[in-house]
């Protein structure tokens, strides 16, 4: 998955990766047992960007 705006979460589990000068990161995956086990931690990001989009 690619946020476009990956840098403005707080990530202290380090599940986003790369150092993008436009502040995207991504989260890989590599099945659907690994998607489960980042379940928490990415449920936690997509919530924090969420309240950065302009309503």
């Amino acid at each position: 998955m690619i946020f476009l705006r990956g840098a403005s979460a707080s990530d202290p589990t380090g599940l986003l990766e790369g150092d993008y000068k436009d502040g995207r990161r991504l989260v890989s995956f590599k099945s659907i047992d690994d998607v489960k086990s980042k379940e928490k931690e990415l449920k936690n990001i997509i919530q924090q960007l969420l309240k950065l989009v302009d309503k």
